[in-house]
């Protein structure tokens, strides 16, 4: 009886699932011959379901779906390319960094090329590595050569605003630091008020070969950015870093060229105090200009300053302060942020004011 009963229960089994199944066919419930299971993705939404009946979902909402959160707009994308502008269409305010393509389309990452004969060239402003790659491959492409020189020039639009802002930093602290002085204390001798390591005695602070400066002591700079000049010029030996004997009385020193010796102490002193040396810095000039390296003169952006200039620079005249100028050059090493000595603009006025109680 047990077992009737079994194989009973099997063939009644059987039945129920080929009745299910036609069952399922015919309400569309299994199209297609699918199986129905626990997670076969069988369930949706209820179609005739009154939607007004229920709140909108973000989606809904918004208009928000998965391919449109991580993604740029067409215009955005289009903004961060480089954009190829003809020379002619584009124009440059303050060099490079301001470029203005004059059809309208956008004043940011525009590429200006120059195509003519000889000339060519190409100017970009980058912020991006990506952007770096793209204008070496556009020049390949437009000027068909496989190798280019590439020169960088930094870009500071607001380098006004920066010096600006770090000299209200300095005012600040200066203020509210009662060791250190807004005015540099003449009393006191120099190497008694310049910082130095603890172990460096004051008297071995121009012979150390630390990174400090060996004429003022400070560790923003050495002594070719220096323009504290006490005395009006520096009086340490720039190759040597000694205090021990004058520029041009150093054995180093006689080794150079005529023309090494003025960029040295003409060119590279430049809206700067003067080294000082035993033969004062524009007999050297003079004397470059009458040999036979004449040729070789280097270009000057400016000339040393008089030792009368630096006096007053150093005491704070006109509302100078030689600590924030200081500061303000170890930051940028910008020349034309320091005061100009507008007497000395070429050689005319050398020549004017040196030359003639010399050599005439």
């Amino acid at each position: 009886m047990a077992r009737n009963t079994e194989e009973e229960k099997q063939r009644n089994r059987a039945g129920f699932e080929k009745r299910q199944a036609a069952r399922l066919k015919a309400q569309g419930g299994e199209a297609g011959g699918k199986k129905s299971g626990s997670g076969r993705g069988t369930i949706g939404p209820d179609k005739n379901r009154d939607s007004t009946k229920y709140g909108q979902t973000l989606a809904e909402k918004y208009g928000v779906n998965k391919s449109q959160k991580s993604q740029k707009s067409q215009a955005e994308v289009d903004d961060d390319r480089l954009f190829l502008v003809p020379r002619g269409e584009a124009r440059a305010y303050e060099g490079a960094g301001e470029r203005v393509d004059l059809s309208g389309q956008r004043k940011n990452n525009i590429i200006s090329v120059n195509l003519t004969a000889g000339e060519e060239r190409l100017v970009a402003k980058l912020d991006q590595p990506q952007d770096m790659a793209q204008a070496v491959q556009t020049a390949q492409a437009l000027f068909g050569a496989s190798t280019i020189l590439v020169t960088t020039e930094l870009y500071r639009p607001n380098r006004i605003a920066e010096a600006k802002a770090k000299k209200l930093e300095y005012d600040i602290i200066m203020s509210t630091a009662g060791d250190h002085p807004r005015r540099v204390a003449s009393s006191r001798p120099l190497t008694e008020r310049t910082t130095r390591r603890p172990s460096e005695s004051a008297r071995k602070a121009g012979k150390s070969h630390s990174k400090l400066c060996a004429n003022c002591g400070g560790d923003g700079h050495l002594v070719a950015s220096c323009i504290t000049a006490e005395h009006g010029s520096i009086r340490i030996c720039f190759l040597c870093r000694s205090s021990g004997h004058l520029i041009d009385e150093c054995k180093r020193f006689g080794k150079l060229s005529q023309t090494n010796k003025v960029k040295l102490l003409v060119r590279d002193r430049a809206n700067m105090p003067a080294l000082a040396t035993k033969q004062a810095w524009w007999v050297y000039l003079y004397e470059l200009i009458n040999s036979k390296e004449n040729e070789r003169i280097p270009a000057f952006t400016g000339f040393p300053w008089t030792v009368d200039f630096a006096l007053k620079v150093f005491s704070g005249e006109k509302g100078w302060d030689i600590h924030a100028l200081q500061a303000e050059f170890d930051s940028t090493h910008d020349l034309s942020l320091l005061p100009v000595n507008k007497a000395f603009k070429d050689l005319e006025d050398i020549w004017t004011h040196y030359w003639p109680s010399e050599f005439r």
